[in-house]
């Protein structure tokens, strides 16, 4: 059917927009079915030809927000107007819309203070150093809302299909079921038209169905999410990054060099499992200095190549109102998220999990804080051949962790979650796992060539360590255990494991202030962990220089990438070399 459309033709100064205006415009862009509710759903349904571009409306119009009163609010609030630098403002639902499709490369749409009803597609592109911006007041006071409006499988906002496009300073609510906030996309499962060279800044996006920020598609790459707040979901993830959408990806065709940073995100999963940060088949995604509150999982980062988790904090609200006060192991600034140090403001109290990393090679995580939690703190495992990154899960490190006074039951554990899964060379290098009472237990199953090395643990459960695995190094690790007596045991069904210059202790004396949280060696009464290690630097140094040499191409694509490409630290930035002491932290000359 062909919708015929008459042309109003509108002058506003030197500009002239055409405006195609359709008989019985319905006001709602977009109704085709991208996906259903869960990953496999939403794999079967972009399957089936769902395209997330390919219906709606084509004139939409929308609410109005109304004159604010100011004098140089555009007197027509249907359409945009340009005012003299050059910046395309707009006052309604329907003057956006106009401006999301008639923008050109380089073209600035400031959105007025107000309430924008509907759904908002993006459907023109900017170009390398010519984006489209589209801004809101700094505060925030310009409010996108659904209002149950908007298409299945649809966000607020959308971006599907487009490149160089920067939006920022808004505020994007959907009180819909299903429904997403902002979704960054293909324009279908199986196309390889992703979006690209997206940034998503300084946004407020919450109470959405599922997924607050949704990002997926094949060739979707280049996309930063920064200093936004995410918070309040029904179901799954906050930011969520997908590369499973209409099937398995070639490699090549992954999502890829997505940046997620400095981001608040909280009151997340609801009551169904959801992460923070959450990404399935897709690498290089970078998660660095977010802050996680109340979420079932904190990160979930599956199925990937060379993704970097660094200097977050996951926890619960009590926790973070501590460290607000008082500080923690992250370089994090909490003192920017300090208005929300209320708990009121965060809606679910606790947090689960941790962080997990599932069929990933060669990722890093390094200097994350969990605290507060009631799940698994850290888990690694095997994902299997489906979702397994090319050369299953292996070589990934985790280095200079803080996992402390957490109430769940598995501190670290490596395992196969699918039968016959096995990982591969992972490192536990540098980690503090303190205070998380003696249900906190870790083990290593179903692993390969293990180094666990320099850790100390402290107030947690004793359990066997490298449980059914293979030529596993246990070294140079402080066991300062609340009974004496108490100590680790490399489990009797592993095979070719080595422990060595271990430190056990039946009391945290050995620490300069436990109480106050400094794990440093006391000079003194920590004197028989000091020194007492075993030399590593054979061992540990080809692996640190293997990863520094992938740093420059793989883990700082990003220019303000905070994170160093010296590995071989402990959590304080000294250098861990000999003579070696047992545990993560050397005393402070």
């Amino acid at each position: 059917m062909v919708t015929r459309c008459s042309a109003v033709v509108c002058a506003c100064g030197l500009a002239l927009f055409v405006i195609i205006v359709a008989p019985g415009c319905s006001g709602t862009l977009g109704t085709a079915a991208l996906a259903s509710g869960s990953e496999v759903a939403e794999d079967d349904a972009a399957d089936a030809g769902a395209d997330p571009a390919s219906a709606g409306d084509p004139c939409p119009t929308g609410g109005d927000s109304g004159d604010s009163g100011d004098p140089s609010t555009p007197s027509d609030a249907g359409a945009p107007v340009v005012d003299p630098s050059g910046v395309m403002v707009v006052a309604s639902a329907a003057a956006l819309k106009t401006a999301l499709s008639t923008a050109t490369p380089g073209t600035v749409i400031e959105v007025r203070p107000g309430t924008y009803a509907g759904q908002f597609d993006v459907t023109v592109s900017g170009e390398a150093g010519g984006a489209i911006v589209v801004r809101g007041p700094a505060d925030r006071s310009a409010l996108l809302t659904g209002g149950g409006s908007v298409g299945s499988w649809r966000g607020v906002l959308n971006l599907i299909g487009r490149h160089h496009v920067t939006i920022e300073n808004l505020e994007i609510a959907n009180t819909g079921a299903e429904r997403y906030g902002v979704l960054v996309s293909a324009t279908s499962g199986t196309s390889t038209d992703g979006s690209h060279d997206i940034v998503l800044r300084n946004l407020d996006v919450h109470d959405v169905g599922e997924e607050i920020i949704k990002i997926q598609g094949r060739n979707t790459h280049d996309i930063v999410v920064e200093d936004s707040v995410v918070h309040s979901n029904r179901d799954w993830s906050g930011i969520d990054v997908q590369g499973t959408w209409g099937g398995t990806p070639p490699l090549a065709q992954r999502p890829r060099r997505i940046v997620i940073r400095r981001n608040l995100i909280y009151d997340i999963g609801g009551s169904s499992v959801g992460a923070g940060i959450g990404n399935e088949l897709a690498d290089n995604v970078q998660a660095y200095d977010n802050v996680i509150v109340g979420s079932t999982m904190g990160l979930d980062i599956g199925c990937g190549n060379y993704n970097v988790v660094y200097n977050n904090l996951v926890t619960s609200y009590a926790r973070f109102n501590a460290l607000v006060v008082g500080g923690g192991y992250t370089t994090i600034d909490l003192g920017r998220y300090a208005a929300f140090a209320d708990p009121s403001a965060f809606g679910r109290a606790d947090c689960g999990d941790g962080i997990a990393l599932s069929g990933n090679y060669r990722s890093l995580v390094v200097q994350n804080e969990v605290t507060g939690c009631s799940g698994d703190m850290i888990l690694s495992y095997d994902h299997g051949p489906l979702h397994n990154a090319p050369n299953g899960h292996r070589q990934n490190l985790f280095s200079r962790n803080a996992i402390h006074d957490n109430a769940g039951y598995w501190i670290i554990e490596e395992y196969a979650k699918q039968a016959g899964g096995v990982s591969y060379d992972e490192v536990f290098y540098g980690n503090l796992l303190a205070e998380n009472g003696s249900s906190g237990r870790y083990a290593f199953r179903h692993s390969v060539g293990l180094v666990f090395a320099n850790n100390t643990l402290v107030g947690n459960g004793p359990v066997p360590l490298a449980d059914s695995s293979t030529d596993a190094r246990i070294a140079n690790n402080l066991f300062a255990f609340a009974s004496p007596g108490a100590g680790f045991t490399v489990d009797g069904t592993s095979t070719g494991s080595v422990a060595e210059g271990n430190c056990v202790s039946a009391s945290s004396a050995v620490f300069a202030d436990a109480a106050g949280g400094d794990y440093q060696l006391d000079p003194t009464a920590g004197a028989a962990c000091i020194g007492s290690g075993a030399d590593l630097t054979a061992v540990l140094q080809p692996i640190f220089e293997s990863y520094s040499a992938l740093f420059a191409t793989q883990y700082a694509f990003d220019p303000d990438f905070p994170m160093s490409s010296t590995f071989l630290v402990d959590l304080a930035g000294r250098a861990l070399s000999a003579p070696w002491d047992a545990g993560a932290y050397r005393t402070v000359p």
